[in-house]
């Protein structure tokens, strides 16, 4: 707590190698933390507010920063017997897929090296009982003003992720870019990734939708309407690059 608070009257009991079973108690508040947690740079807490019922935590507010991004996050979450069940907002003012991509590949390279050195301590490791993160189920709706995405940037994005069992799915319930709406749901399942997309524009200006799509200028000039449609399904290497 290097300059922050916490008050309230709170008490957990938190099961380690089996986290569903966890429990705890009452309401608390705080200012100004920084979250001990394995990521660089630091998530930082600056208010939160919530409440517990035994299997039931309830996020009343919470600001927080990271990368230079503010976050607001509120909801719930449900300690059920096989699964955490999520009903959860956030909103954050601005989104950089630059910045998510490094901080998955940091993290994919802390994994590896863990297992790297798991290999050496297998007797020990077999020994221990392992912390294992529960399945999650239930939804996560996110707001931006701005996604950007190499050279495209979305204005506004509003997505609502859902996870049920096994598959991830992403609706998009708003985004434009150059003008265009591009709407859809992505469904990850088992390292596949589906997309359906649905692309629609009416009445734009080629002079302004068609330099933000090339990334040039573009000297043509006149109206022009879209409605389209992107579908696949693959390994998301291929996806990407087709």
């Amino acid at each position: 707590l290097p300059e922050g608070s916490i008050r309230g009257d709170f008490q957990a009991h938190v099961l380690i190698d089996n986290l569903l079973r966890s429990t705890a108690q009452g309401d608390l508040t705080g200012t100004g933390l920084r979250l001990a947690l394995p990521i660089k740079p630091p998530l930082v807490l600056h208010s939160f507010s919530l409440e517990a019922n035994q299997r039931k935590i309830r996020v009343q507010s919470a600001a927080l920063s990271w990368e230079e991004r503010h976050l607001t996050v509120e909801g719930s979450m449900d300690f059920l017997p096989e699964a955490v069940l999520l009903d959860m907002n956030l909103s954050v003012d601005g989104l950089q897929w630059e910045k998510i991509e490094n901080f998955l590949k940091s993290e994919d390279r802390k994994t590896q090296s863990v297992k790297d050195g798991q290999a050496d301590r297998k007797l020990e490791v077999a020994s221990r009982k392992e912390t294992q993160l529960p399945p999650l189920r239930g939804r996560i709706g996110v707001k931006s003003p701005f996604f950007e995405y190499e050279k495209y940037t979305w204005r506004p994005l509003d997505a609502e992720i859902k996870f049920s069992g096994e598959e991830v799915k992403v609706a998009i319930i708003e985004a434009n870019a150059c003008g265009i709406s591009t709407t859809g749901v992505v469904k990850v399942a088992s390292g596949d990734i589906a997309l359906d997309f649905h692309s629609l524009a009416k009445n734009q200006e080629v002079s302004s939708s068609a330099p933000c799509l090339l990334g040039k200028p573009f000297t043509m000039s006149g109206i022009f309407s879209l409605d389209g449609r992107i579908k696949g399904q693959g390994q998301p290497q291929d996806l990407i690059q087709s």
